[in-house]
């Protein structure tokens, strides 16, 4: 579509003109249209949360026997259902929130398809304010914060303890709640455009060329210079979120993404306590900066190590940090071609749920200092990420939308790597409706070592060779007995309904009789949509099925819960949790 403004041709779906900056006209989506309908044959929608360039964010309603209990269900839009890369990025975000089980981590419940084929994901309903809002009251308590960071910190080590990489840390992006009386309980939300440690060469197919991910005021110089990113970076984002909750303000400022960028790596942060009147722990100022440096050589190594020199008690569940394997090259930021970006206030902020993948020109920065309100707030969050990055008003994200590189197939959806892990796109496939993967990528780097799974047959191998030819003629077929009734009905659920039936007892964590109702659906029929929709679902459940049966005791079931993901190829999690269970040499 053209710009109207340059006239300048840009790609379906971008929110501003990639030559001129200007808001570029949205197609007309009803996002109302799903309202009062039932999504996944559970999920009752009953309003709108939020909505963003790439999607909307519903509340909904899911029967729990004589209790009910809220969802956040998170779309992408119907326009957007046509680009591989998009979808991609969607099913990635499932994967990535799946396999998070800390308590500071927003949980991740179901994901499908609506009636009108939008994308969904079923995530927690969290109620609370954003950090944002605690900070815009001023400066934070030096015990309040380090109680805040130590639950953050401990989301991301899990995070990290996987080979993910957040890349938006921020305010907006860590939710205060109360739960079971605790005040300033934090769940960490919207990994929709986190990286999983793995080949760049793969990874690399779901950035287009172009596009810098992230939030300027808190992204670090490597992300800045779309270099590669490991761990570390999301340390520096969290450093300068503490430096903004003791001081109340950011330690740089700027008015576009350029100016960001040349604050964080050239300019050094001011000493914090310049910037507040309250006293300050050496040990913490020194953390602080520690974690600012501009090389991620001189920062901590680990989320555990950072919150230890902040001065609290290392976060409960902690979990140990891989080798700073790269996550991929993110793209360096280019100036705009022609005129500068628009300026303008930051717009009010919104729930923060994300419907992120920006699929545009810079949008305009904020101003600095951003401003803020105090008093009451309600946000409802449940977040996700899937799809996506974050196109709300409440979001920076800033991306510079460009085509896919000369010779890149749509991507097709893939399993997610290590125990449910986000989406690793296989080598170049043609394109296929609905997108379908492969079942079987290779596993990124973790800190155990795992067995190796064996790999489901190839439907491309070698036929097995034929029986040998019989000499003598087959017994001719006994004719059937003459019946006046009509033939019984077939036994049990038949094609896509064998395939539906499969996802429910997966999401019951029922393995075996999922993996049976799985092979009913291939052998009657069932479409490549149904069965891939089993096999995600077989793999996403198959670890808990496995780590709550050896917990339990239960190690004959959770070897035989392991054994049945195993046997159609969708084992790799289930095979880890079994070897780090107490079950493990069984």
């Amino acid at each position: 579509m053209n710009c109207a403004v340059c006239n300048q041709d840009n790609p379906d779906g971008a929110r501003f003109c990639q030559s001129c900056g200007a808001p570029m006209a949205r197609p007309s989506e009803d996002p109302s249209s799903l309202v009062g309908q039932i999504v996944g044959g559970r999920y009752l929608v009953t309003r709108i949360i939020g909505e963003g360039g790439m999607g909307v964010v519903y509340e909904a309603e899911q029967k729990m026997g004589a209790h009910t209990r809220k969802v956040a269900i998170k779309t992408l839009l119907p326009s957007l259902s046509s680009d591989h890369t998009v979808v991609s990025r969607f099913y990635r975000e499932c994967g990535v929130v799946a396999q998070l089980e800390h308590p500071n981590t927003i949980r991740f419940y179901d994901f499908g398809e609506t009636p009108d084929k939008r994308l969904y994901i079923a995530m927690e309903y969290v109620k609370g304010e954003p950090l944002t809002a605690l900070i815009a009251r001023g400066p934070i308590a030096l015990e309040r914060t380090q109680r805040i960071l130590k639950q953050v910190c401990g989301a991301l080590a899990e995070a990290h303890s996987l080979g993910i990489v957040h890349r938006d840390l921020k305010p907006d992006n860590i939710i205060l709640t109360r739960r079971a009386g605790e005040e300033d309980f934090v769940k960490v939300l919207d990994f929709g455009i986190a990286k999983t440690s793995g080949p760049a060469d793969k990874q690399t197919k779901l950035t287009q060329q172009g596009i810098v991910l992230g939030t300027p005021p808190y992204m670090s110089p490597e992300q800045l210079a779309g270099k590669e990113l490991d761990l570390r970076s999301d340390i520096y984002s969290l450093g300068i979120i503490a430096y903004e909750m003791i001081t109340g303000g950011l330690p740089f400022e700027g008015e576009t993404p350029w100016q960001w960028a040349t604050q964080h790596m050239t300019v050094p942060p001011p000493p914090m306590q310049t910037r507040t009147s309250a006293p300050i722990p050496a040990g913490f100022e020194r953390a602080v900066m520690h974690a600012l440096a501009k090389t991620p050589a001189e920062r901590p190594t680990t989320m555990l190590d950072w919150v230890t020199e902040l001065g609290g008690e290392q976060p409960a569940r902690a979990v140990t940090a891989p080798d700073f394997a790269p996550v991929v090259h993110t793209s360096p930021m280019e100036p705009g071609r022609g005129q500068t970006q628009p300026g303008g206030a930051q717009p009010p902020l919104v729930p923060a749920y994300r419907t992120d993948i920006a699929v545009a020109a810079p949008i305009p920065p904020p101003p600095p200092p951003r401003p803020r309100s105090g008093g009451p707030w309600g946000w409802v969050l449940g977040g996700a990420a899937l799809l996506l990055g974050s196109a709300f008003a409440a979001v920076f994200a800033w991306q510079y939308y460009g085509t896919s590189e000369p010779g890149t197939e749509p991507l097709p959806i893939a399993p997610p790597v290590t125990a449910s892990g986000p989406v690793v796109v296989e080598p170049e496939t043609p394109p296929v409706t609905p997108p379908v993967a492969p079942p079987t990528t290779p596993e990124p780097p973790r800190t155990t070592v795992k067995p190796p799974v064996k790999p489901p047959p190839s439907s491309t191998g070698p036929l097995p060779p034929p029986p040998p030819a019989s000499t003598q003629p087959p017994p001719p077929p006994p004719p059937p007995p003459a019946s006046t009734q009509p033939p019984p009905p077939p036994s049990g659920p038949q094609g896509d309904a064998a395939c539906a039936a499969s996802q429910q007892q997966a999401a019951s964590w029922n393995i075996e009789g999922a993996v049976a109702l799985f092979r009913k659906c291939e052998q009657t029929g069932g479409t490549a949509a149904g069965l891939t929709n089993a096999r995600v679902r077989i793999r996403l459940s198959s670890p808990k099925a496995v780590r709550d049966r050896a917990f339990l005791g239960n190690c004959k079931g959770a070897k035989s819960a392991r054994d049945a993901a195993a046997s159609i190829g969708e084992g790799a999690g289930a095979a880890a949790a079994y070897a780090q269970s107490s079950c493990a040499g069984q």
